[in-house]
């Protein structure tokens, strides 16, 4: 009926004309056809006039045409806020491009060759001469000979002397926590500042001690020791290196230390060691002596896997920490720590306790015992922790008129060990745990146990990542604020060499301090020139003062661990602003901070990892999609639902899927795509309606259909009233969706890659559109993803105009092509009429 109506339409109207009309209107669709199949196939496009583009008649191809400002529509809405209001309006005329014909217009160059070293990211190596490799692999050969003691020697030595007073609490404290030995907390101050010193490129990082880490090593101690293989190792060892149980060493304070018969004896099996003093017999426990050579192994491991990755290029794998992670997964670690000092603080001796529930089980235990509390070590620990937040207080509020901070750790140390000593606290009746002797001098290098490295891989590759993305974090801040360039790369290299020269030297793992960093750019340190002065400042307590915090309480150093966890703690009140941000980046950090706080530190950073990945694959396979329409006058397209000003362009269904198409979503792509355009190939009802609707207009030769494009850049249209005769309606009436679609343009600018499997999808979808008449068109594609399409064959199956330069262009030619066909139509169908009527006959004769 409908097919019927508008055929009779248009003999009705053919019919009224005077035949010299209905000639003139035949000449004029045939003029148009032919300029716009011209416009369309030839790469300069119309010089003087455009089929959609009203502007194009005043000008030539990419020409400027004056736009009147006064258009509200060019103006912002409201002109009374602080920005300056915009009154520049600009309209470039050009051609339709695919991306055939813009690549004959303008050669692209042809790609560089890549070479092994380029895909390896070796690109310069084996260019450069020895020289400059040596320069590179060692950078302070770069810096040091330029260093100007004018400007910076004066801040280096303030702050060197600041931070390595600050070294000294800190490294007995952290020990201490990784339930070694006090001493080496000093010795990884010194020995592993040194070697970063020679290869890092930071000029502000503090490399030394620090909490998180030293969690993580005592954790990763801790399972060794209760690993069946560490009893293996034991009992395999090779019988040279065996010791006699219950050997006896004397040794003189002033000429052996604990720690160097501790580090030479760190490969053999020893269940009892004496050493004897000047003042006292000390015993180490067999305990003590297992810890440090299982401490010493799993430095060295660290150690090889920094180096490793330095070594391979893989200083990228921290970009898989994000900030919410890192944040979360610090917090829950800044507990455990928490935790591991309380017991200190009250003089309770609790259990260590492995694996998970780590944390309520010891506050069960510490609760339960409450009544065994040494009030004295809690009064003690209370009032360090007091004078501790005071003294930072005073150093936030007066750093700008403080020459240096006040060094509250070491106050707080000095006092401590002095109220002990007094006081004999560490006797009966008062019983506080007090470090005892700590041996002076430098330990004797010796080769760490290997046999114990095979339980330490997976405790190794953690401590790894998590001390290199603090570390870098730190790194690229500082980077950031003095403008100068680093290289994760070689900072992996550093952090490795450190680890593995302080392993000789029983050191744990060192890593970068956000304290003494901070405190070291504030007093004006310029170059890792800080660095060497703090460790002149540790080495002159290792030779001669250590043996004067014999007296120092444990409850001290439990403080002054618990006061410098305050900033990771209050890491807690970025979930609250995450939530208010990202609620995906709040589970994030509430998912791995809770892992680690009940299930321990190594299985809570793997969920979260696994989390942050699981939620970038989600993102990425069920991302944002939608409609895309144009605002009128303008070639911008917008989603339909967010913007009220967007028209749909009728007969052309624009979608755009903002993720990468990849094996994981090309089905998700698939659905939403038949869905939100209503066009899929299995729908044969739906199908069959929209193909009958547009054959009707095609073989109907109905001009009226041809405004509904609405393609103009201008306020008026191609076809005028005097061109075709022909009254033209305002289409902002029209409901695009009652409107037949003959085109389905992707948005493909939001594809970063694609895979072989979204080409074979894009090209299913492609031939399943094209048996029903529909073109399938891809607009915006990337340098790489042309080239992934045209060796996947979507190309050569779809041809080279299925891909357009823009989302115009590609409307532009959808809106032309089709009308092309009805002018076409309505052509044949007025030769048709003057061949039946024969009054058009004679008037042809004539």
């Amino acid at each position: 009926m409908k097919e019927k109506k508008v055929n009779e339409n248009i003999g009705e109207d053919s019919a009224n004309k005077p035949i010299t009309e209905a000639l003139d209107q035949s000449a004029a669709c045939t003029a148009k056809v032919k300029s716009i199949r011209y416009y369309l196939s030839h790469q300069e496009g119309l010089a003087s006039q455009s089929f959609l583009n009203v502007n194009a008649r005043n000008g030539t191809p990419n020409h400027q045409v004056p736009v009147n400002l006064s258009d509200t529509r060019m103006r912002r809405k409201n002109p009374n806020e602080d920005e300056e209001e915009i009154n520049i309006a600009t309209s470039v005329v050009r051609p339709v491009y695919t991306e055939s014909q813009f690549d004959e217009g303008f050669e692209p160059r042809p790609p560089r060759i890549k070479s092994f070293f380029d895909k390896l990211g070796l690109r310069n190596c084996y260019k450069c001469s020895c020289i400059e490799f040596l320069v590179s692999f060692i950078p302070i050969l770069a810096w040091l000979p330029k260093y100007d003691r004018r400007q910076n020697l004066g801040g280096d030595i303030a702050a060197g002397l600041t931070v390595g007073i600050m070294q000294i609490p800190q490294g007995l404290a952290y020990a201490m926590l990784t339930t070694l030995q006090p001493i080496t907390g000093l010795y990884t101050s010194f020995f592993p500042v040194i070697i970063y010193t020679l290869f890092g490129t930071s000029r502000h990082i503090s490399i030394g001690t620090f909490a998180v880490v030293s969690l993580l090593v005592a954790e990763g101690v801790q399972n060794s020791i209760n690993s069946q293989a560490y009893e293996a190792a034991l009992t395999t060892a090779p019988t040279s290196t065996m010791s006699t149980v219950n050997t006896t060493v004397a040794a003189n304070v002033q000429d052996q230390n604990i720690a160097t018969v501790m580090s030479t004896l760190g490969s053999t099996a020893v269940e009892n060691i004496t050493i004897a003093s000047t003042s006292s017999i000390i015993t180490p426990s067999p305990q003590d002596i297992q810890k440090l050579k299982a401490a010493v192994a799993l430095t060295f491991l660290v150690g090889i896997v920094m180096l490793l990755m330095g070594l391979l290029r893989l200083g990228f794998v921290t970009i898989y920490l994000s900030d919410p992670l890192v944040s979360g997964f610090t917090c829950g670690a800044a507990c455990h720590v928490f935790t591991s000092q309380v017991k200190h603080v009250f003089g309770i001796s609790v259990p260590r306790y492995s694996g998970a529930f780590v944390i309520p089980k010891t506050y069960y235990y510490l609760f339960a015992n409450i009544k065994e509390t040494n009030w004295i070590s809690l009064v003690m620990g209370i009032l360090c922790i007091i004078s501790l937040l005071i003294m930072k207080k005073l150093n936030d509020k007066y750093k700008n008129k403080l020459p240096f901070p006040i060094p509250a750790e070491l106050l707080v140390v000095i006092a401590g060990t002095l109220a002990s000593y007094l006081g004999k606290l560490g006797q009966k009746p008062h019983n506080i745990r007090i470090i005892g002797n700590i041996p002076t001098g430098l330990p004797a290098p010796s080769a760490p146990p290997f046999e114990l490295m095979g339980t330490m891989i997976r405790d190794a590759f953690v401590i790894a990542v998590v001390s290199f993305a603090v570390s870098i974090s730190l790194v690229k801040v500082f980077q950031k604020k003095h403008g100068y360039p680093t290289d994760s790369n070689q900072e992996l290299i550093a952090y490795g060499l450190s680890n593995i020269f302080g392993a000789f030297f029983s050191c744990f793992v060192a890593s970068g301090s956000l304290s003494r960093s901070a405190v070291q750019d504030n007093l004006g340190g310029k170059t890792q020139v800080a660095s060497l002065i703090s460790c002149s400042v540790v080495l002159i307590v290792l030779l001669l003062i250590a043996p004067a915090f014999e007296y120092l309480p444990h409850t001290i150093l439990g403080s002054i661990v618990l006061v410098a966890l305050k900033g990771l703690l209050m890491q807690i009140t970025q979930f609250c602003q995450l939530w208010r941000i990202s609620v995906i980046d709040a589970i994030i950090w509430m998912v791995t901070f809770g892992s680690v706080f009940l299930l321990g530190v190594d299985i809570g950073l793997l969920i979260g990892v696994t989390i942050a990945l699981l939620t970038v694959i989600f993102r990425t396979s069920r991302p944002y999609y939608c409609l895309l329409g144009r605002i009128p006058n303008t070639d911008l397209y917008r989603d339909v639902k967010k913007y009220a000003a967007v028209e749909e362009v009728p007969g052309v269904k624009m979608f755009r899927f903002e993720s990468s198409l990849y094996f994981a979503n090309t089905e998700h792509f698939k659905s939403t795509l038949y869905e939100i355009t209503c066009l899929c190939p299995t729908d044969r009802a739906t199908m069959e309606l929209q193909y009958d609707l547009r054959n009707r207009i095609v073989t109907s030769g109905n001009l009226e259909y041809l405004q509904h494009s609405n393609m103009d850049t201008a306020n008026d249209s191609y076809f005028e009233t005097e061109d075709a005769g022909i009254a033209i309606s305002d289409s902002s009436n029209i409901d695009p969706n009652a409107y037949p679609t003959h085109t389905v343009i992707i948005d493909c600018s939001t594809f970063n890659y694609i895979d072989s499997v979204a080409v074979t999808t894009l090209t299913q979808i492609a031939l399943e559109y094209k048996v029903e008449d529909i073109k399938f068109l891809l607009a915006g594609c990337k340098w790489h993803v042309r080239k992934m399409l045209e060796n996947g064959g979507f190309i050569a199956k779809c041809g080279k105009n299925s891909l357009f330069v823009t989302l115009h262009d590609a409307a532009v030619y959808a809106v032309d092509e089709y009308n092309v066909k009805v002018l076409q139509r309505k052509h044949e169908l007025d030769i048709e009429n003057r061949a039946n009527d024969p009054s058009a006959q004679y008037e042809t004769l004539v």
